[in-house]
């Protein structure tokens, strides 16, 4: 700083070691401050709706998938929505982070691996649902099965495909009432075989005296 006062002060009269200081600490002043602890702004009434909406669904349905989906066009949403409709099963789609949200310390938390990308949530709370869903969505090749629920049991595709093939709970409850009524015959016989046997003898010995 000595040496550029000398060499300037007859241009420079003044100090420019004071300038020098005086500018430097208004550079550092007017620099921007980094800002700590800047809280995140909570959720908006609509997001908080879809959170809240997304849990009344798997709690109030047994039957869920969830699908992705690629490409598809509105006609082709309309065509599925409608055969699903049909039989009593509904679609619908949600942001994947409100979704992952929702089901975030619920019972259901297992199943939030599968909303990534674009995914679709099929639902009902009919016993034929599920058969009837896999079918009309086999159908359409832009949809693939990811996953689901079925009365709160966390199901993998295969699975839900084994359940689906399935017999209808009333063939399964004729079935076993079958079953049953056949062991009981059975069993009957089983129990008087001997005693039948001894009124033979009995009538046997009778006959002979």
């Amino acid at each position: 700083m000595m040496a550029i006062n000398l060499g300037f002060s007859r241009f420079f009269p003044c100090n420019l070691s004071l300038f020098v200081r005086h500018e430097s600490r208004s550079c550092f002043k007017n620099s921007p401050r980094k800002r700590i602890g800047v809280k995140k702004t909570p959720y908006s009434p609509h997001k908080v709706s879809l959170i809240n909406e997304i849990r009344s669904i798997f709690n109030a349905n047994r039957c869920l998938a969830v699908y992705h989906y690629s490409s598809m066009s509105t006609r082709e949403w309309d065509q599925v929505r409608y055969q699903l409709d049909s039989k009593d099963v509904k679609v619908k789609i949600f942001p994947v982070r409100i979704a992952r949200k929702a089901l975030e310390d619920t019972s259901y938390t297992n199943i939030r691996s599968l909303f990534h990308g674009a995914t679709a949530i099929a639902y009902s709370n009919t016993d034929e649902a599920l058969p009837e869903l896999l079918k009309v969505t086999r159908k359409e090749p832009k949809l693939l099965l990811l996953g689901g629920v079925l009365d709160n049991e966390l199901l993998t595709p295969f699975s839900l495909k084994d359940v689906a093939g399935l017999p209808d709970v009333t063939v399964l409850h004729q079935q076993l009432l079958g079953i049953l009524q056949s062991s009981a015959v059975s069993l009957s016989c089983v129990i008087g075989a001997p005693a039948g046997k001894l009124s033979f003898l009995l009538n046997s010995h009778v006959t002979e005296q």
